[in-house]
């Protein structure tokens, strides 16, 4: 993966959760966004916004990228199910 692409997937993440265009991420996040584009590919996206739409019902602040961490195990598991026949 590109560090472009994982910069892109955390720059996202703040615009969605925090409206923060223009946001520079943090080695940390892109690390971390590395390491899910790398596992999940195309549907890091798709984790990434389950998990945020997890932190937001259970009113966890999400102040950076990585707070993320916590749903991204549940996210996983529901897109898998949901690809299952």
């Amino acid at each position: 993966m590109r560090k472009e692409e994982a910069e892109r997937l955390v720059s996202e993440f703040h615009l969605v959760v925090r409206q923060a265009a223009g946001y520079r991420p943090t080695a940390r996040e892109v690390q971390y966004a590395h390491d899910l584009l790398a596992q999940h590919g195309r549907d890091a996206w798709s984790i990434v916004r389950h998990a945020i739409e997890s932190a937001q019902r259970t009113r966890f602040a999400l102040g950076s990228f990585v707070g993320i961490r916590r749903y991204v195990p549940e996210a996983i598991h529901i897109l898998s199910q949901s690809r299952e026949p």
